[in-house]
């Protein structure tokens, strides 16, 4: 009786841990999905046509990632998270660099009662450069300091500001360029050099080469806006969206993917921003077939058995407690 009920515990945990796939997760809508041949494929019909005519905007189209019950039920319960915004604007959070400074690691530390999500591609301003996070992470509540892997996105400089060795602030996510070469590839002459080619194409050039230049960028911005109003209250409008893919011309930017819709919505804005600023500075009209972007799905949430190391290998997974609370996942 008791290895009954061992082996009973052990297939419900593998059970509930399985929900981050293709059965759970559609395209928009499960009506936009088959499977055929141990793949899904993609329904193409006329309310598809529609529904990509109205996520496009510019050099963009956003595609929906829409959850199921099943996937609502296993995530249920899985609690509330402070941003990093929200937590450097409650003044929840220390951020400083590690003894007279590291280029490559930052220290954080939790000084509040909230659970802190962070995540990898996050600009952090302030210190000796202002720095690029590699790494998606939870900070729990008062558990002391955390070392954190970082990249440099403002090469010229190398002394503290007015804040001296802390961070107060954050641009926000940065564009996919940047960020990809931080999270997959980690190599900080190519961060170096994607945050040069952003700069030199909105024109912001400055003396220290930093990529939060791109804020003072009347073009840019007067563009990002109208993006902005575009998708802003589309990619929240329903309870059931738990992340989205982003594209622009032929190509995939990335996918992002949450475990609630809570927890989407308090990222969302930034992340939709992140990819608007993608697609401004290096897209083109978007061209790309849904056909595509549904192989690209079934890439990493066909089949759970090799999900995570596919995930590590081209993005970022961040787990706890055995919950996958987010993918960020890159076209090879």
């Amino acid at each position: 009786m008791k290895t009954y009920l061992l082996i009973l515990a052990t297939i419900s945990f593998q059970m509930a841990g399985a929900q981050t796939n293709l059965q759970n997760i559609s395209l928009s809508s499960p009506a936009f999905m088959m499977h055929r041949n141990n793949n899904y494929v993609l329904n193409k019909n006329a309310a598809f046509k529609t529904m990509e005519n109205q996520f496009t905007y510019g050099k963009l189209r956003i595609y929906m990632l829409r959850a199921n019950e099943t996937y609502h039920k296993a995530n249920r319960g899985i609690g509330n998270y402070t941003s990093l915004r929200e937590a450097l604007k409650g003044k929840k959070i220390r951020i400083f660099e590690l003894g007279d400074g590291t280029v490559n690691t930052l220290e954080m530390q939790n000084i509040s009662k909230d659970t802190i999500m962070i995540l990898a591609g996050e600009i952090v301003t302030g210190g000796k450069q202002d720095r690029v996070v590699a790494q998606d992470l939870i900070l729990l509540p008062k558990k002391g300091k955390v070392q954190v892997s970082v990249f440099c996105v403002e090469h010229g400089r190398w002394t503290p500001e007015s804040s001296g060795n802390q961070f107060n602030a954050t641009y926000g996510v940065a564009s996919g360029a940047v960020r990809k070469q931080a999270i997959v590839d980690k190599n900080q002459s190519k961060v170096w050099e994607k945050v040069a080619e952003s700069n030199v194409k909105n024109k912001t050039e400055t003396g220290t080469g930093t990529y939060a230049a791109l804020q003072h960028s009347n073009t840019l911005n007067a563009e990002l806006q109208k993006y902005m109003r575009h998708f802003e209250r589309l990619i929240i409008a329903d309870s059931n969206y738990i992340g989205f893919v982003a594209v622009t011309g032929d190509s995939i930017i990335s996918a992002e993917l949450f475990a609630t819709y809570q927890m989407y919505r308090k990222q969302a804005r930034q992340l939709l921003k992140a990819a608007a600023v993608e697609a401004i500075t290096n897209g083109d009209q978007v061209t790309i077939e849904g056909e595509v972007v549904m192989k690209f799905l079934n890439e990493f949430l066909n089949d759970e058995n090799e999900q995570e190391k596919k995930v590590m290998e081209s993005g970022t997974m961040l787990k706890n407690n055995g919950k996958k609370l987010h993918l960020n996942y890159y076209k090879k």
